[in-house]
């Protein structure tokens, strides 16, 4: 087929090359074969071509977009390393493709967003860099460079599959486990709660965390409307923003049942509460999937607005020649009609500890249960979407490279339950587990509740995981082995001092305070 008429932005070199190739996404993935190298210097896959340095700067300086990219990303890097620049006699080797790590993020199907692996080698050294590529949905690339929800579904199946951890823990107790009821979104306009004693063992459902927010939730689910709703089910316009937007992310996502807290727990059935409540561990563990709606503030608000434009201001606009079929043979156009689209390269929204803002699942303290239960999560953040597993416990958003400080696992530190998962108290492993506890303390104590009640209750699961590792027994937020060291907790931060009284907690716990609580000794506080 032959090359549309270059675009004067771009040199001969570069158009008859690597968009021609379109950046290498029709080849194997780029992955490095020196991984025990701290530093790799060979990699295999994706689409390579070599220039000298005098013609890729020249090409630069003279207007093509492409060879000025690479120079504003790589030549600082390699001027760091050779003190004389530059040597004009040695060839640039560039290779460009998609990443190994998110491969399955490829540009077959309908897909907006993707991962761009490129690699330049300078002499002896390798100079590599992970870029996003993406577009927007009504450009003629877009069928080739992702869809968001896409990107979710396919880390879904290779979380699934590949990730002994998770798979593991979707298995435990019984693989076949179902809460009590869930809702059935087969409809997308009328969902109904159903008894999950009718339904056939093994089947996947999918969990909603959420924030209630304030006024009246009318749409809970009553022991006055429950056999209306087992019979006939809910009206999906009748029901709050966040539960539609779960609803449609489900059905999206190729699932058909859904639990929510709200619609399958009988809200004013004290017995009922108490025995769902009682397996909140197991709902959020047993779920395919966990959606966190973690932007929307009440159950109204929803969380499927509008995110940033599909490219950051600092992205580099660059021409993408749309192939005349995907790269199983499909055909997508005529071989006589090549279009140009457009693609943005960038380095991510935000640095990547930036990218996720606070979120309103950040603040609840409920929130924090489901979010370290959850055998997989899709977080709707306020700028992107974020991933998450037990083996990958921090989350990776969509759009940045690498995952986010200062998360917190569950089973990444303590060993799924079994035989021989016990651990030595004292030894280097207990240690971290205790840890482990000591960060989830001092980010749960901050969080807020709306019944000073749910203090101890809202935590309860996770200080069940812990309990076979720093147990026996369990205190209000303290473990009997390591009592005098729990005893050390304080407060920091400006918010108020101890509104929440006894009976709650005991003046001696952290749980007796609303304040943010660091539950180890700090030599330093007085």
């Amino acid at each position: 087929m032959a090359l549309p008429p270059r675009p004067h932005n771009i040199c001969t070199l570069a158009w008859e090359g690597v968009f021609a190739a379109r950046f290498g996404y029709w080849d194997e993935p780029v992955r490095c074969v020196d991984e025990d190298d701290d530093e790799p210097q060979c990699w295999t896959g994706g689409y390579t071509y070599t220039v000298s340095s005098a013609v890729w700067l020249t090409c630069a300086h003279t207007g093509c977009s492409w060879c000025r990219f690479l120079e504003k990303r790589f030549l600082k890097k390699i001027k760091s390393w050779y003190s004389v620049w530059p040597i004009r006699d040695k060839p640039v080797d560039v290779r460009v493709g998609r990443n190994e790590s998110l491969s399955c993020i490829g540009p077959r199907g309908n897909l907006s967003m993707d991962w761009c692996h490129i690699i330049l080698k300078y002499g002896e050294r390798a100079y590599s860099s992970v870029f996003v590529l993406n577009t927007y949905a009504d450009d003629h690339a877009a069928p080739y460079v992702g869809n968001v929800l896409s990107v979710p579904y396919v880390w879904m199946e290779e979380c699934a599959q590949g990730h002994e951890v998770c798979r593991r823990l979707g298995t435990l107790d019984s693989a076949n486990w179902l809460p009590t009821r869930l809702v059935d979104c087969s409809n997308p306009h009328r969902v109904r709660v159903i008894e999950t004693k009718d339904i056939v063992n093994g089947a996947r459902y999918v969990a909603l965390s959420y924030v209630w927010g304030a006024g009246s939730q009318t749409h809970r689910t009553t022991t006055a409307n429950l056999p209306t709703r087992l019979r006939d089910g809910i009206a999906t316009e009748a029901l709050p923003r966040t539960i539609r937007d779960a609803i449609y992310v489900t059905r999206t996502l190729g699932f058909g049942l859904l639990w929510l807290d709200s619609l399958c727990i009988i809200q004013d059935s004290p017995e009922d509460k108490h025995r769902e409540v009682g397996s909140m561990a197991r709902v959020y563990r047993h779920a395919y999937l966990t959606i966190d709606a973690a932007t929307a503030a009440g159950v109204k608000e929803g969380f499927l607005q509008d995110r940033p434009p599909a490219h950051p201001p600092n992205a580099t606009i660059l021409p993408f020649i749309c192939p005349a079929s995907s790269g199983d043979g499909q055909v997508l156009q005529p071989e006589t009609e090549v279009r140009v689209g457009c693609v943005y390269f960038s380095t991510g929204y935000e640095r990547r500890e930036d990218c996720r803002l606070k979120n309103e699942t950040d603040r609840r303290g409920w929130c924090l249960q489901e979010r370290l239960l959850s055998t997989r999560s899709l977080i709707f953040d306020r700028k992107t979407l974020s991933v998450k597993c037990q083996t990958r416990p921090a989350p990776r958003p969509i759009g940045v490279d690498g995952g986010l400080r200062n998360n917190h696992g569950l089973y990444d530190v303590i060993p799924i339950p079994g035989p021989a998962s016990a651990v030595l108290p004292g030894s280097e492993k207990w240690e971290k587990i205790y840890e482990r506890w000591q960060d989830i303390v001092e980010d749960y104590s901050g969080r807020s509740l709306t019944y000073a009640s749910d203090k101890l209750l809202a935590c309860a699961a996770i200080a069940e995981a812990f309990a076979p590792h720093l147990g026996p027994g369990y205190l209000a937020g303290l473990w009997p082995q390591t009592l005098l060291r729990d005893l050390l907790w304080h407060t920091w931060g400006d918010s108020p001092g101890r509104p929440w009284r006894y009976p709650y907690a005991p003046s001696w716990s952290w749980a007796s305070t609303n304040r943010r609580s660091l539950a180890r000794y700090n030599p330093w506080f007085k």
